[in-house]
């Protein structure tokens, strides 16, 4: 951090359109020293990045898992389509059609909805089961949660509802019952191309709120799911158009099969209940298959991309 604090106070003597991107480097070099030395991000991320990637229409932030693997492998961020970029990604968690130009190389470009009850209907088409609930004929327990991302809403219902219980404003899906040893578990599952690299395990206190994740570890993917599993998770990844990004999957404990509840394609991670030495672990782990998906990307300059 001292050196970073020298160069912080040697910025004026470069033109102003260095200083900002200098001042912007160091910026991500102060985010990363928790994981590992900040130098050489900096100087990369300034002066000689590996790969520009085009982040649009959202900007990353230091808390997303973009934000981090493009640091720690020495590529640079940026968010203006008219910057020098080799390859883009459609960074946007709501309904949005990706807009970048058809020959210019796009992760998740066919990624343009992960809405609640679109990933239920594809989910269904590639499980052969459903999550998604009739709630005024479903008998049985059920979630009720909002179409969108990020809203950390949900409540556990009886059914059936009766037609004025019933929100046109969200989704009911079959609760499932994952519960262990007073906690609940969710196994969040990075997706980068056709490879499932880690999964985190998550737990979640019995009937406290989602988001209040008590722990979090990563696992070996082939210790968390099957073959066949693992196979049916890249082609619901493939069907739903997401080339990067990290899905929440539940196993139940009756019937031990495993359902896809949420999508995220602009996730926050590695998960912050692990320990900056075990978020540090998780990017390596994540990394060689993050930039195989850039170099795919690169390598297939077609139109259609």
């Amino acid at each position: 951090m001292f050196i970073l604090r020298v160069l912080y106070r040697l910025l004026r003597l470069f033109p102003s359109k260095v200083r900002q991107n200098i001042s912007h480097a160091l910026y991500v070099g102060e985010q990363m020293a928790r994981f590992t030395q900040p130098v050489r991000i900096v100087y990369h991320w300034a002066f000689a990045p590996r790969y520009s990637l085009l982040a649009h229409p959202g900007v990353p932030s230091h808390h997303q898992t973009l934000f981090k693997l493009c640091a720690w492998n020495h590529c640079r961020i940026v968010t203006d389509p008219g910057q020098p970029h080799d390859l883009a990604i459609h960074f946007a968690n709501d309904p949005h059609r990706c807009e970048m130009p058809a020959g210019v190389p796009t992760i998740n470009r066919h990624c343009d909805d992960v809405s609640k009850s679109h990933i239920a209907d594809v989910f269904e088409r590639i499980f052969g089961y459903a999550i998604a609930v009739d709630p005024q004929f479903f008998d049985g327990r059920m979630v009720e949660k909002p179409e969108g991302n990020h809203s950390f809403e949900g409540r556990i219902l009886q059914g059936p509802l009766t037609s004025d219980e019933v929100r046109i404003d969200r989704v009911y899906e079959r609760f499932i019952d994952t519960h262990q040893d007073g906690h609940a578990i969710d196994l969040r599952t990075p997706v980068y191309g056709s490879k499932i690299p880690v999964v985190y395990e998550k737990r979640i206190p019995a009937n406290a709120h989602m988001k209040e994740v008590k722990s979090a570890r990563m696992r070996q993917t082939n210790e968390v799911f099957s073959a066949e599993e693992q196979s049916r998770l890249i082609a619901f990844a493939e069907a739903l158009g997401l080339e990067y990004g990290e899905m929440d999957v539940l196993r139940d404990n009756r019937s031990g099969k495993i359902y896809v509840v949420d999508v995220n394609n602009t996730p926050a991670g590695p998960p912050k209940q692990m320990s900056n030495k075990e978020i540090a672990a998780a990017l390596k782990v994540l990394s060689p298959a993050f930039m195989e998906l850039i170099r795919s990307h690169i390598r297939t300059l077609s139109p259609a991309d």
